[in-house]
């Protein structure tokens, strides 16, 4: 059986519904194929007997009110479907000598800084100051390269007539620092250690260390968090997913699920469609792959087919770690026993390099630890709650996660009960999902939960880019530009959908 569309969309999570839904609201014919029996890949959930749970969401980042995501949802018209609960503070940090909320707004964020460092204010002040800078530039880069409907119009009359003019400027300078660390980066703001730890804490959710990871996508990382709020979707986060999928079949697109695709057909060094697992053939003018990057280039593809210079890239890339996680039900309500926030970082040192290395070894030395159902409490029984502890580990370790998981979990446990003393007598549930996990559900390289590590030679304008050397082949999500996270892979699925867009009108 053979099928002819205008665009076939290889994988369902964010970064491909997105580039689907854009294109089908622009009148192209949209096939998504998804191997799973859900849609949404990361963005998915589960149960558990009579708890939920989120598989990789924590939160999102600038996706309501006026964020730069939930201007995404309004362009696409799909935003009045979706409700959020607002976060904040986003994170608490549960530091060795002390506990710290990190809020969503920089006002605040400031005062707390101040408390914490009172001789540093003029330090303070410049990090606040290069961080607004930062996100300034990006709604300037933003709007000359994506239209105005890509910057919400209030936040660009924020944007001083003496920033714009000096936009060039600017823009030369982190052009010339993109290849610095965090750590490196940060030293140009301040020498003061104790503020440049609390600054940069929120590195987990990037998956790399200060002194490893790409300071300008740290940088972005924060001017999001602390600039545009973080939410988390009402429902679950396959409530998004959902509404995307509905999204596209109303503009007569299609989602196959359990349709996995075997091969993606090319002659001529150009893409034409793709074969399913089951032998269908669909033919397309356009073939966008969501799914992992070297997945697609080495099983997808033969990859002789294409230039020996792209595969050599590729294979010299570095995945970012994978995710070990413990999905708990509780018999008491968590947020009445020691975490009643939404979010918590644990650290064991405040020595970041260091936590980083134990992890390597495969030992627990930070994790996050979040319960979602104090804002939805029917993701658990009546007085029971749901918690769930991530830490991030390589594929490969010293001490073989594969063969030590009850060891590792019992670690996370102690080191949240820290705080929550006895957690693990109140255990009616335990799901353990590791790096293989991911790899079995998504076909993730190596379980990398962001995507390329976020190192500076991996990140932002030296992610790999959305053309390919194969004519009619693009690639969407967190292995292409912009970068990590479920909202910048629906970002990076917008960005290629308008420029497909422009392409597929000339065409025609």
């Amino acid at each position: 059986m053979q099928d002819y569309t205008d665009v076939i969309v290889i994988g369902s999570g964010m970064g491909g519904l997105s580039a689907a839904l854009g294109l089908a609201q622009a009148g192209q014919r949209v096939i998504v194929c998804e191997r799973n029996s859900v849609a949404g890949g990361n963005c998915s959930a589960f149960r558990i007997g009579e708890y939920t749970f989120d598989l990789a969401v924590h939160q999102l980042a600038g996706i309501d009110e006026g964020g730069n995501c939930a201007r995404l949802l309004e362009d696409y018209k799909i935003k009045s479907k979706l409700k959020f609960f607002k976060i904040d503070p986003f994170v608490t940090l549960i530091l060795p000598d002390r506990e710290i909320p990190l809020p969503g707004n920089y006002e605040e964020l400031e005062q707390i800084m101040l408390d914490q460092s009172p001789d540093h204010k003029k330090d303070i002040q410049k990090v606040f100051k290069a961080m607004i800078a930062w996100r300034h530039d990006i709604l300037i880069t933003a709007r000359i390269f994506q239209g105005k409907q890509a910057v919400e119009k209030s936040d660009y009359a924020k944007i001083t007539l003496l920033k714009k003019l000096t936009y060039p400027f600017t823009g030369l300078f982190w052009l010339l620092n993109s290849r610095r660390t965090a750590d490196n980066f940060f030293k140009m703001l301040t020498k003061n250690k104790n503020l440049t730890t609390l600054f940069l804490a929120c590195w987990p959710y990037l998956g790399l260390p200060p002194d490893r990871i790409s300071g300008l996508m740290l940088m972005s990382c924060m001017s999001g968090l602390y600039g545009e709020h973080t939410y988390y979707p009402q429902g679950n986060s396959q409530k998004v997913a959902d509404v995307f999928v509905s999204a596209i079949e109303e503009n007569q697109g299609k989602v196959l699920l359990k349709s996995g695709v075997r091969e993606i057909i090319i002659k001529n060094n150009q893409a034409q469609g793709v074969v399913l697992e089951n032998g269908q053939k669909i033919f397309a003018k356009i073939v966008i792959s969501n799914a992992d990057a070297t997945q697609t280039f080495t099983k997808l593809i033969n990859p002789t087919l294409a230039p020996k210079k792209y595969i050599k890239k590729l294979s010299e890339l570095s995945p970012s770690v994978g995710p070990f996680k413990l999905f708990l039900g509780l018999d008491f309500d968590i947020a009445q026993n020691g975490l009643d926030k939404h979010e918590y970082f644990f650290y064991e040192s405040l020595d970041f390099t260091k936590c980083f290395e134990k992890l390597k070894k495969g030992s627990i030395s930070c994790l996050s630890a979040y319960s979602p159902s104090h804002l939805e409490p029917n993701f658990a029984p009546k007085g029971h709650s749901t918690l769930i502890l991530t830490a991030f580990l390589p594929w490969k370790t010293e001490r073989d996660w594969r063969t030590a998981k009850e060891q590792i979990a019992n670690e996370m446990l102690s080191l949240v009960e820290q705080k929550v003393k006895n957690l693990s007598d109140h255990i009616v549930v335990k799901k353990i999902f590791t790096p293989q996990d991911l790899n079995n559900f998504s076909l993730s390289h190596q379980g990398a939960m962001y995507g390329w590590a976020n190192t500076p030679g991996q990140s932002l304008i030296y992610r790999l880019k959305q053309e390919t050397p194969i004519k009619n082949l693009y690639l969407s999500g967190h292995w292409t530009i912009p970068g990590t996270g479920v909202t910048t892979a629906m970002l990076s699925g917008w960005i290629l959908s308008k420029s497909l867009e422009k392409k597929l009108k000339k065409r025609s």
